[in-house]
Parts: structure tokens; C-alpha cells; sequence
């Protein structure tokens, strides 16, 4: 327990949107932004992530499989402050919800005893804190109380927001140093990622981790990579019984609990590749219920019918938002899970149907649009594209995927329009 160290000693230092389409003339707003979140900037040598250890000393390391993320830009994370404080009254929610899985059997007396008591020392530790510490722990009180309002606070989401919640007391109460926006944090002992955005504190990563956990399991580093997914399978929440790792945060109008059609497509990457290298049965059994994401339809799931098939969203309460490079990266992990899942060969041929279709709009002619909003690829992601591309013409001989990633490279040499 965080009030722990308070007892040894320590002082602490100084209706739901995903139900509603997003309007067009906010996601034309907002496209610009998109790519400063939560998509990766195509991989570097090695990214620096900030690690708490022992006695709140927070120390920089780097890390070669961790994707890089650009700073987060705060003036849209600031505008959520008012909001997230207003939200604290939520926590009269938390508690009744956490009443109610008492009551129904989801939970039993000594989880829900303990759950209670991590929210009463975050409390505590949150009406010592002056400043931006105590305006990020309310933040993540915010949504926490948020969600419980918003009757999403379910059993299965309980693992991963409890570990939100006790790690960011522990940043915020005894850190040494504060964060800047987007950067990457860990703490010491563990594996598990999250990101810094201002006014709603740390936030866990899925992409990130996911990027990480394949990243491992490709280099080789099966002990590592077996470690880490040992942390992440159980922070996975179930949508309709299909396991998928969530976002927590306010983004682009959505509110909390969210997913991404790109993460859950790297997820699928990395579980394929644990259960062929390590051939540990719970990879198989997760990766069969993750495919299931792609079978529901948004704002459950992140599937989005179209005339020729499905195209798979990057953001769960925005269908009208269509992001190449995640609907790719999706296709990447749907065909690594073909053989285990008749679902994802069906899931798969309709997904390929539309990318097909679609991929040719997305060229210029000279360079990649971002998202149907017609808004071009920063360099980076025009690179994550072509990459994803390429690796989706290895997979699957496919030759428009070929050929998109060749002329994807040959655009490079003339440089951004």
C-alpha cells in the first residue's frame, strides 16, 4: 500500500462520448493532433523513459524497444482541467460500484477491502499535495470517478486502474522530479509503460507496451519478453468477453474507457509470436479472445462496415476516423492470429477487402495522407506506413501492399511535399 511509506517514514512531496459520433468539424480539428498521442514515430536507436526507484529518485534510462512518442501538446490536454476537476465528486461513484461487485459476487470482501483502501491513502496523499502534483492526482481521481459514473466500472478493468491509481500516488507524492508532457515513465521493478499527459497524470500505454513486448520477443529476449507479458495479460479489461487493453484518458472528445483498433493490432503481433516462440497455452487462449475485438462494431469493438468489407478503427468512439497506419498495423495482427481463429481469417479477408479499395486514396502521388481528412503524413508517419506496408507484403505477398510500400520509399527521396 502507497500510505505505507508514509508510515515508514516517507513524506510525500510539495453520458459516455464513446456512445456518440464525433462530430466531422471536430475531427478535422483534431487530425493534426492525432499522431502526437498515441501512434509511434517510426523506431530510433533507443528512447529515454524516465524510472522511480527507491526513495522517490527518479533516474533517466534508454531503452531500445520502447517507440518513441513526441511531446504531448498541452494545450489540449489542458482543456480538460476544469472538466476532471469537476469529476472528483465522482468518487462517491467509485465507492458504490465497488459496493455493488461486492454485492454481486464479482469481487470478494478482501479485494474490495483493498481496492477501498488504495483509494482512501490516494486521497490522503492527494490533501497533501499542493500545485501540479495535486492537479495530476486529481486528474486521475477526475477519471477514475469518471468512469464509476458512467457505470464502466466493471471487475475486469479494476486491475489495470488500480495500478493507474497507485502509481501515480507514488509519482506524485514522492517522485523527486516532475515529468514533461509525453514522456515516457516506469517504475522500478516493473516493465509496464505509462505516459505523462497534463492535467490527467500517468497514464498506462497499450501501444507502447505492446511495441515493447514485440519488440523483445523479436530481438530474441525470451525471458525478458515472458516477464513482461506475465505484467501485461492481466491488466487486459473484456469488451463482450473479448480482451483488450484500454486507454484511460480524455482524447479528441472521447471519454474513458476506450481502444484502438492500432494497439490491439500489435497485441496481436506480439501474443502470435509468444505462442509460436515460447508456446505458452495463455498467449494462444488471449490471443483468440483479442481477435474478437474486431468482430463488434463501434463504439464496443472497433469494427466499421463498409461497402466492401470492414475497415478497423484507430479509436473506438471515432468510426468516421479512417487512420491508415492503424487499419494496417490491424491487418498485421489479424493475419499473424489466421492460424489459430477461423474468426481472424474471416476478420481478416474483410478487413483486406477494404484496405485494398482504400490504399490507393491515401497516395498523393508524391506523398501519404494521415486520415481521410486529407491531411498529410508527417514524415515519421509516412514512414511507420510504409513500414507497416512492408511488413504486411511480407506477411501476405499481396500486391498492391508490395507496391504501396515501394512507392511509399521512392517518395522519401524527394522529401515531404
Amino acid at each position: 500500500m502507497v500510505f505505507q511509506r508514509l508510515q515508514d517514514g516517507l513524506q510525500p512531496a510539495g453520458p459516455q462520448a464513446a456512445e456518440r459520433s464525433i462530430p466531422l468539424v471536430r475531427l478535422i480539428r483534431s487530425a493534426l493532433l492525432v499522431a502526437c498521442f498515441l501512434v509511434p514515430a517510426a523506431p530510433a536507436a533507443a528512447s529515454p523513459v524516465l524510472v522511480l526507484g527507491d526513495g522517490g529518485r527518479v533516474v533517466r534510462e534508454r531503452d531500445r524497444f520502447v517507440p518513441p512518442g513526441p511531446p504531448v501538446r498541452a494545450a489540449v490536454a489542458h482543456a480538460s482541467h476544469r472538466r476532471l476537476r469537476a469529476r472528483m465528486a465522482g468518487i462517491s461513484d467509485v465507492r458504490t460500484a465497488l459496493a455493488g461487485l461486492l454485492q454481486s459476487g464479482a469481487i470478494g470482501q478482501v479485494e474490495h477491502d483493498e481496492r477501498i483502501k488504495d483509494l482512501d491513502d490516494a486521497l490522503f496523499i492527494r490533501n497533501q499535495l499542493t500545485g501540479t502534483r495535486r492537479r495530476e492526482l486529481d486528474g486521475v481521481l477526475g477519471l477514475l470517478g469518471g468512469i464509476a459514473a458512467r457505470g464502466e466500472l466493471d471487475a475486469t478493468r479494476l486491475n489495470a486502474l488500480w495500478l493507474q491509481l497507485n502509481r501515480n500516488v507514488e509519482w506524485w507524492g514522492f517522485a523527486d522530479r516532475l515529468p514533461r508532457g509525453g514522456e515516457r515513465v516506469r517504475f522500478r521493478g516493473s516493465r509496464v509503460l505509462f505516459q505523462y499527459f497534463s492535467g490527467q497524470g500517468l497514464q498506462l500505454h497499450p501501444l507502447a507496451n505492446w511495441g515493447r513486448a514485440s519488440g523483445l520477443l523479436k530481438g530474441g529476449y525470451a525471458t525478458n519478453a515472458q516477464e513482461f507479458l506475465a505484467e501485461l495479460l492481466p491488466l487486459a479489461a473484456r469488451r463482450n468477453g473479448a480482451m483488450t487493453w484500454e486507454y484511460y484518458f480524455v482524447f479528441m472528445g472521447g471519454s474513458p474507457p476506450w481502444t484502438s483498433g492500432l494497439s490491439q493490432g500489435t497485441a496481436l503481433v506480439a501474443l502470435a509470436r509468444a505462442y509460436r516462440d515460447l508456446g505458452d497455452d495463455a498467449y494462444l487462449d488471449a490471443l483468440r479472445s483479442a481477435v474478437r475485438l474486431y468482430a463488434f462494431r463501434t463504439p464496443l469493438g472497433v469494427r466499421v462496415p463498409t461497402r466492401y468489407g470492414n475497415h478497423y478503427a484507430e479509436y473506438s468512439f471515432a468510426p468516421r476516423l479512417r487512420i491508415i497506419n492503424g487499419f494496417v498495423q490491424a491487418l498485421n495482427g489479424l493475419w499473424d492470429a489466421r492460424p489459430y481463429t477461423a474468426l481472424a481469417r474471416t476478420l481478416y479477408k474483410r478487413g483486406d477487402r477494404e484496405a485494398r479499395k482504400a490504399l490507393p486514396w491515401f497516395d498523393t502521388g508524391r506523398w501519404s495522407y494521415y486520415s481521410n481528412l486529407k491531411n498529410l503524413s508527417s514524415l515519421n508517419y509516412h514512414v511507420l506506413l510504409r513500414d507497416f506496408l512492408r511488413e504486411l507484403c511480407d506477411r501476405t505477398g499481396t500486391d498492391v501492399y508490395c507496391a504501396k510500400a515501394a512507392r511509399f520509399s521512392r517518395y522519401l527521396r524527394r522529401g515531404r511535399p
